[in-house]
């Protein structure tokens, strides 16, 4: 029986390990925790997405910190494990009497000197379908002047057995349950608060990689608003243009100046937040972008399987499911906590009696025994506690229950949002193409008007001036894409599986 009890009791509480398990991987490279990662070099370092990627993970002083929340919790799981472990116990004691008794028949009184010598060891254990074993081991003496010396030997095993309160192996395995899933539900929090940390971090590259070509885009006006401020002038001085197109001019290459300082502000803040993200010291390095904004756009299909994607993968999803499994499990220990304990027991006791310890070994084999059967019952009165209890977690179940039925339809709503900017995006792009190839044949038309003596420095100024916001609004909506789909991947819930990012149990 013991034997069948250990068994039941390792199948029943047995943990999830996260000893020997890698941090994480990313296309199956495994990746350093974010304080064992090595010192970083100073100066500019040039990184792909990915490379970003496995930057953030092993480097992210944000996630340095979270990282060691589910390891703390699994602790609580080991408490509640230890409900069901063997408990040895051991107590003795030694009493000397020295005292008068009377003799009934003969009113003689006499003196009584005596010792008394106990010691009980034991081993208990409580296991999960409601069941205590305890097996002891006792020894007694008696010596007096009155009465010849005598030892016991007491070898005994108790079975108490609950037949209504706590009878449920899953009412007693309930806590150890919600430990394990509290453990699980923080993992859920761990990925939910990697996959925002992914999700800003591909924003912020591609906030970074917009700044970027924004300032070559002015740049490069620039320099050409220079180039026509010295054509102009030439032509003022010879008399082919009047005196009043040379202000205009360099009225544009003091705006391009100043949108280059813009500009050029922009990208070190958007550099800033990428450094923080991947734990640089944006004093002593920078990061350089490979990977190119422009991307061909392809059309959103399937917005159903989107949806689909989310109610599966979403990790608050997951975890508010796991969550409402806790509270399950909270009306299973509250309803039980209504009913009364009623427990049975039987205790089986071989002893052995002699004058001396190995005389009382000796005669372990006759049939000298104890039995003892009997029932033990108890019930609170009126037991308004319990009833509380267990209509405060049947309302917390409700809760729980709405709770994830929010969450879906919020999740819902949050990918056909992001499918909406997707598809606004992708329609930018070739719009935007288009007005920018447009605008560059009207800055054209203006150039060759004004070399004729048809046209003037403001006309060409102006369509230089929605050149440049057409160039940089194409950028725009290439970057604005591929945001969008990076939102679009968070709110589905697949950006990690997208970038070949797993886990804990999951990167093994």
């Amino acid at each position: 029986m013991i034997r069948w009890a250990t068994l039941l009791l390792l199948g029943g509480c047995a943990a999830t390990s996260v000893a020997g398990e890698r941090y994480a991987t990313v296309n199956g490279r495994a990746l350093r925790e974010p304080e064992a990662a090595a010192p970083l070099r100073t100066g500019e370092h040039a990184l792909s997405l990915e490379e970003a990627t496995v930057w953030a993970l092993e480097r992210s002083p944000d996630l340095a910190v979270q990282r060691l929340e589910p390891a703390a919790v699994e602790a609580f799981e080991a408490i509640e494990r230890a409900e069901f472990g063997a408990t040895v116990f051991a107590d003795g004691q030694y009493r000397r009497e020295v005292a008068v008794q009377t003799n009934r028949a003969t009113m003689e009184q006499f003196s009584v000197e005596g010792t008394n010598t106990q010691a009980t060891a034991g081993v208990r254990q409580r296991i999960p379908t409601g069941t205590t074993l305890e097996t002891t081991l006792g020894y007694q003496r008696d010596e007096s002047n009155r009465s010849p010396e005598q030892q016991e030997l007491r070898v005994g095993l108790t079975v108490t057995q609950s037949l209504l309160e706590g009878v449920r192996p899953e009412v007693n395995l309930a806590r150890v349950r919600q430990a394990e899933l509290e453990t699980r539900a923080t993992r859920m929090q761990l990925q939910a608060f990697v996959l925002a940390l992914l999700r800003d971090l591909e924003v912020a590259y591609w906030e970074l990689a917009l700044a970027e070509r924004r300032i070559a885009i002015v740049e490069g006006s620039l320099a050409l608003a220079e180039r026509e401020a010295e054509i102009v002038a030439a032509r003022v001085e010879v008399g082919e243009l009047a005196p009043a197109d040379q202000p205009v001019v360099q009225a544009q290459v003091a705006l391009r100046r100043q949108e280059l300082i813009d500009a050029r502000a922009e990208a070190e803040s958007a550099r800033l937040r990428v450094s923080r993200i991947l734990g640089l010291d944006a004093g002593s390095s920078s990061v350089a972008l490979t990977d190119a904004v422009a991307i061909e756009p392809v059309a959103v299909t399937g917005a159903d399987d989107h949806r689909a994607l989310a109610l599966r993968l979403r990790p608050d999803i997951r975890e508010a499911q796991l969550r409402l499994e806790q509270r399950r499990l909270e009306t299973v220990v509250t309803a039980n906590g209504l009913l009364p304990r009623l427990d049975v027991f039987v205790q089986l006791v071989k002893t052995g009696f002699g004058s001396s310890f190995a005389e009382a070994v000796g005669n372990l084999d006759e049939r000298t025994h104890e039995m003892v059967i009997g029932l033990s019952f108890e019930q609170l009165l009126g037991n308004a506690a319990a009833e509380a209890l267990d209509q405060q977690a049947a309302l917390r179940r409700e809760q729980a229950e709405r709770a994830v039925r929010n969450l879906e339809t919020l999740a819902q709503l949050d990918v056909d949002l992001a499918l909406v900017e997707l598809e606004r995006a992708r329609q930018q792009i070739d719009a935007s193409r288009v007005r920018a190839e447009l605008q560059q044949r009207v800055v054209e038309a203006e150039r060759a008007r004004l070399e004729v003596g048809d046209g003037t420095a403001l006309l060409l100024a102006q369509a230089d001036n929605a050149l440049l916001q057409a160039r940089i609004a194409e950028v725009e909506a290439q970057t604005a894409y591929r945001i969008a789909l990076v939102r679009l991947y968070a709110a589905e819930g697949s950006l990690l599986e997208r970038r070949g990012v797993q886990l804990g149990a999951d990167a093994d």
